[in-house]
């Protein structure tokens, strides 16, 4: 076998290898930012409520779909606007929310903000990035802001 056969056999062994572990590592990792999201949530959805009287509700399935992957995590912002004050599956696709579908291969995290067709606003984020609470505040104060922005105009 000639030396650049072997280099590139090496190479992509080594990408292979690269991949498998992110792979495996992605459930754990995963799981870390739903722990980060959902301490994010609590903090925010205690704020909102003393101040706004609206709230945050985490959901690990989507209520409103058949989800195809198990990395799925979606936050529903409902707006005090005086339609409703209880909390019903029915029709509560009206709210706005932010999912993220994340996707073992690539080892990244698709979000996606959507308030009826008014606003619909996709990011990519790797897993590693939203292993940091802070930057999960920050993706979460990101939507916020762009909710309420359509409300101050």
């Amino acid at each position: 076998m000639s030396d650049n056969n072997k280099e590139r056999l090496d190479a992509l062994l080594l990408k292979r290898g690269n991949t498998l572990e992110r792979t495996l590592n992605f459930n754990d990792n995963f799981n870390q930012f739903y722990h980060h999201l959902y301490e994010v949530c609590t903090f925010l959805n205690n704020e909102l409520e003393q101040k706004t009287k609206e709230s945050l509700r985490l959901f690990r399935d989507n209520p409103y779909e058949r989800t195809a992957s198990i990395f799925f995590v979606m936050v529903q912002l409902f707006l005090l606007n005086g339609r409703r004050k209880a909390f019903n599956l029915d029709n509560t696709e009206n709210f706005p929310f932010i999912k993220f579908e994340g996707d073992e291969f690539t080892g990244y995290v698709k979000s996606t903000i959507i308030f009826r067709e008014l606003v619909t606003k996709e990011c990519e984020y790797s897993i590693t990035e939203l292993l940091e609470k802070d930057k999960v505040f920050e993706i979460m104060l990101s939507f916020l802001d762009v909710i309420y922005s359509l409300y101050d105009k």
